[in-house]
């Protein structure tokens, strides 16, 4: 079964990822950085998922309200 994802579920994701960026999730077991790059992961995969499901799906709006920003390797 294929999942057809909606503009709604591309909302809601990024605003879980917007969230968990703001909350201490890991109660100081990882400094900032590291919180950065898993959630920019997270960021990218669900990315990914969107892209191959909708070619229409605008990652640039979907980034932006993830509030993740880039971290550098």
């Amino acid at each position: 079964m294929t999942v057809k994802w909606h503009r709604r579920d591309y909302q809601m994701i990024a605003s879980v990822i917007n969230e968990a960026l703001g909350e201490s999730l890991y109660n100081g077991a990882v400094d900032a950085e590291t919180k950065q790059r898993i959630l920019q992961d997270i960021r990218d995969k669900f990315s990914y998922v969107f892209r191959v499901d909708n070619p229409e799906y605008q990652e640039s709006l979907f980034r932006e309200a993830c509030g993740v920003k880039n971290v550098g390797l």
